[in-house]
């Protein structure tokens, strides 16, 4: 097995309207956190009023992993968007409920 293929993250951006989604699917790791973190930088300027990151096919997450969604969540509020993690895997929710970030990082199924 080559090393590519053991830090794995696969990103897929999609435009809807006023909303920027991000969809991430692998492993969310220290090797692999800055490539999120890259392809957001390019989308977090506030043009577009909301930035959703789609977790649901993530299947390993480290604290890199947790701080690029942190950093991304900083920057796209800090220019005026919303941030909302959504379809959070079952290892990633569990993480989050964990270190306490759900509140923070996630939307409740009624907004």
């Amino acid at each position: 097995m080559h090393a590519e293929e053991l830090h794995r993250l696969d990103l897929e951006v999609a435009t809807h309207g006023d909303r920027v989604d991000i969809s991430v699917g692998g492993e969310l790791d220290t090797t692999t956190a800055p490539r999120l973190i890259g392809a957001a930088h390019g989308l977090i300027d506030g043009s577009v009023g909301c930035l959703e990151v789609d977790c649901e096919g993530v299947w390993f997450l480290d604290s890199a992993g947790v701080r690029a969604l942190i950093v991304m969540r900083n920057e796209a509020v800090g220019v005026g968007m919303d941030f909302a993690v959504v379809r959070a895997s079952d290892t990633v929710s569990r993480i989050l409920d964990m270190t306490g970030l759900t509140a923070i990082l996630t939307r409740s199924s009624s907004n």
